[in-house]
């Protein structure tokens, strides 16, 4: 983005937010607002929709190794990921933990993590620990509720983004069972026939 691009959007913000708003304010805004442009979680809103929402979001700086949230904790945070690179696990009923997934923001660009957490009220289903010094955007299930409680219209958008990437995991999820499921059937004919 250019100068002139955020010089630009500096002004929209003040002009919807208020006359009295700081330069810091401004800044702080036009910062999240820019990282979030491109997220395809916003993909729906317009631009002025998405500067209402940059007002809930808190950049966060994490070091590699810190852990962002923890699997059985009950913080309902949605994280966008926009720089450096996040490892997901989910612990084995042996208690071990396994990858399920890397999110690198050079390779998938600003990728968003935590939303199960955000709309299903249970403790959260995977650690995310940073692999190195990252860059994130934060937004605390209280203050997404009440965003969304007050605009419904941006509310629904972003929620039916969200429902639609939650059901291409559970489809996945579902194929994979599937593959399993034959895998064992398969296995057992195989075990009866010997």
């Amino acid at each position: 983005m250019t100068k002139k691009d955020t010089s630009k959007n500096n002004k929209k913000i003040k002009n919807i937010f208020s006359k009295n708003i700081s330069q810091k304010n401004i800044d702080t805004l036009a910062d999240v607002f820019n990282a979030l442009l491109n997220v395809e979680l916003f993909s729906d809103l317009t631009k002025e929709e998405l500067m209402q929402f940059s007002t809930i979001v808190k950049k966060e700086n994490v070091t590699a190794g810190k852990v962002i949230a923890k699997e059985g904790d009950k913080k309902s945070n949605l994280y966008i990921l926009n720089e450096g690179i996040v490892e997901i696990s989910k612990k084995t009923s042996l208690g071990e933990p396994y990858v399920i997934s890397i999110r690198d923001s050079k390779k998938l660009g600003r990728a968003f993590f935590g939303e199960i957490s955000l709309i299903y009220k249970a403790p959260r289903t995977a650690t995310i620990i940073a692999k190195t010094d990252a860059v994130l955007y934060n937004i605390t299930g209280p203050d997404f509720n009440k965003f969304c409680d007050d605009n419904p219209l941006i509310g629904y958008k972003i929620i039916k983004i969200l429902i639609r990437d939650i059901c291409k995991y559970l489809r996945n999820s579902n194929e994979q069972v599937l593959i399993l499921f034959n895998a064992l059937v398969e296995e057992t004919k195989r075990g009866i026939e010997t």
